[in-house]
């Protein structure tokens, strides 16, 4: 998986890049109980939305909402968990960013 790096504001941000955030499983939202929101736009997910799940801790979030948040940060927008991304395919700059937040 890969990583940008970002100017904007004065500081720089780090976010995955393209192929990392497409690499997340999307799928049609089923509802299995209780409400659930997309915690980037607060937004109730409704059935046959497309989602993504992140993959280490489960939490689910709007297809489009969940890219425009992970293009900006390598962390589960909800419990700041890294995201899965694979250090030994990035360049060094980007990989010393992920074990850093590990």
């Amino acid at each position: 998986m890969q990583m940008q790096q970002r100017g904007g504001g004065g500081g720089v941000t780090h976010g995955l890049g393209p192929s990392a955030i497409a690499a997340l499983p999307a799928y049609a939202y089923e509802k299995k109980g209780g409400a659930d929101d997309c915690a980037v736009c607060l937004g109730e997910l409704q059935r046959g939305e497309d989602v993504k799940q992140l993959p280490a801790c489960a939490h689910l979030f709007h297809d489009a909402c969940v890219d425009a948040w992970l293009r900006l940060h390598v962390t589960c927008p909800v419990c700041r968990f890294p995201v899965e991304v694979d250090a030994a395919a990035l360049p060094p700059a980007a990989a010393q960013v992920v074990a850093q937040s590990q």
